[in-house]
């Protein structure tokens, strides 16, 4: 049995449970705290002094700051789209061009939310997707 790795000995996930990496981030619903796996989030927003995070399950919140979460998320797909947005880049159903150089774009939730990308991260957005 080696055991000179991190994962040397351990069992691989069953399918659909999380990786070691993929850690659950806590999120709340009134006094309930939601653990969340990163990849059933579709986006992050700041709305009003608040975090906001729309998943597969629902609405929620964050007592992280949009910064720490985007330290947290960005391992796992996700984009700093704008200053006050964190979007999961699995979960983008179109990608809009916008005036100015700039994108929106079109979540895969019910709502089929709508993001902009600032001008200054289209660039980033544009070589993930290869624009």
């Amino acid at each position: 049995l080696r055991t000179d790795g991190p994962s040397a000995g351990a069992p691989a996930p069953a399918p659909g449970e999380p990786s070691a990496q993929e850690r659950r981030i806590p999120l709340y619903d009134g006094e309930r705290i939601v653990p969340t796996l990163p990849r059933h989030i579709f986006f992050v927003a700041s709305e009003e002094g608040r975090i906001a995070v729309h998943a597969v399950h629902g609405r929620y919140t964050a007592k992280a700051t949009i910064a720490e979460l985007e330290q947290r998320l960005m391992p796992h797909g996700f984009f700093r789209a704008h200053r006050s947005h964190l979007v999961n880049l699995n979960h983008v159903a179109e990608i809009i061009p916008w005036t100015g150089g700039s994108y929106k774009l079109v979540m895969s939730d019910k709502e089929r939310s709508e993001i902009l990308v600032s001008r200054y991260n289209a660039r980033d957005l544009k070589t993930h997707f290869d624009l």
